[in-house]
């Protein structure tokens, strides 16, 4: 399917997903909302797709399910996206695909109101500026096994899901699959899983950044404000664990509930940072000799580094979660 252009429509009210492409197909949408779908706004399943000015709102299941897809994201809004037969509320999910988004819109990509997760990255690439991600039930962005670059966020009210017990991240970086309880390799193992830059991650709970199981991220340039505790567990600034190897180079904390940033059984660095929390770096569970280097401009309240006594809670499970996908007919 090749060179299909959808421009200036209103779709409202499908049994189905409202808009549906196979593999290999080449689509342009542009000034159209897409609203009230019982199983999703769109499917596009392999090829490229172009949207500007568009809005998937009231959609349940996913707002945007995007399978081995080249997209580009110029002014989308996703928007209370519930809970359907395949998703427990996803905004979008790709998976498998390289994502991008384009040079004009202030936000690229506005993503409100998800019941489950915002936004979810698998497998693939991603290359986002000028995203928005708010009120999501149990992670704002979740990347898992995919090479994510992202810049000039706002993440923020992020809320534990009652439904699955799990999360509260305003950003959560892993290379384990929780549904397979599967390790994979990111697509381009010599580059960070998450690069995230310029960003502000605010109002979430249990952890702003939650990196976990062998992932590795670059944090430049962010803000992490007011994590509240989630309901069995502390707020965090950052937190990585599970052999995560965060590099830190230039991280602002204010305001969590817990601690600035904990290492727990993982590595990394810190330089260019700060954090009033009365916890600052709490480094646990620990590797060995400069398990976490820390530079002399790093500001921190208190640094715990290897400490012998009871260490902090600091548990995180897989996400579990799937790339399937049924088209109800």
């Amino acid at each position: 399917m090749d060179g299909v252009v959808i421009q200036g429509n209103c779709i409202v009210d499908a049994v189905r997903p409202a808009l549906y492409f196979e593999s290999p197909s080449t689509v342009t949408i542009a000034n159209t909302v897409v609203r009230d779908h019982s199983c999703g706004g769109l499917q596009h399943m392999g090829g490229t797709i172009a949207m500007s000015n568009v809005q998937f709102e009231e959609n349940r299941g996913y707002g945007v399910y995007l399978g081995g897809s080249s997209a580009t994201l110029d002014g989308v809004g996703i928007a209370d996206t519930a809970g359907g037969s395949d998703f427990e509320g996803i905004g979008l999910l790709a998976w498998n695909s390289t994502l991008s988004t384009g040079s004009g819109a202030d936000p690229e990509l506005e993503i409100e109101d998800s019941r489950d997760l915002g936004l979810v990255l698998s497998s693939g690439h991603a290359s986002l500026d000028h995203v928005t991600i708010t009120r999501s039930g149990a992670a704002g962005l979740a990347v898992i096994a995919a090479n994510v670059e992202l810049s000039h966020a706002r993440i923020s009210g992020t809320r534990t899901a009652t439904e699955r017990s799990w999360g509260g991240f305003g950003v959560y970086a892993s290379l384990l699959d929780g549904s397979t309880s599967t390790r994979y390799a990111a697509p381009d193992p010599g580059a960070p899983v998450l690069t995230l830059r310029d960003s502000i991650i605010d109002d979430n709970e249990v952890a702003g950044i939650a990196v976990a199981d062998g992932a590795d991220a670059l944090i430049d340039g962010v803000s992490v404000w007011s994590t509240r505790p989630g309901p069995s567990e502390e707020g965090d600034g950052l937190r990585a664990l599970g052999d995560a190897f965060v590099t830190v180079e230039g991280l602002e904390t204010s305001g969590n509930a817990r601690a600035s940033i904990l290492y727990d059984g993982s590595a990394g660095s810190i330089s260019a940072s700060t954090g009033d929390e009365p916890i600052g770096v709490v480094v646990q569970d620990c590797l060995g000799v400069d398990q976490v280097v820390i530079d002399d401009d790093a500001d921190f309240a208190d640094v715990s580094m290897c400490d012998t006594g009871t260490p902090l809670p600091a548990s995180i499970s897989a996400l579990t979660y799937s790339n399937d996908i049924s088209v109800e007919e």
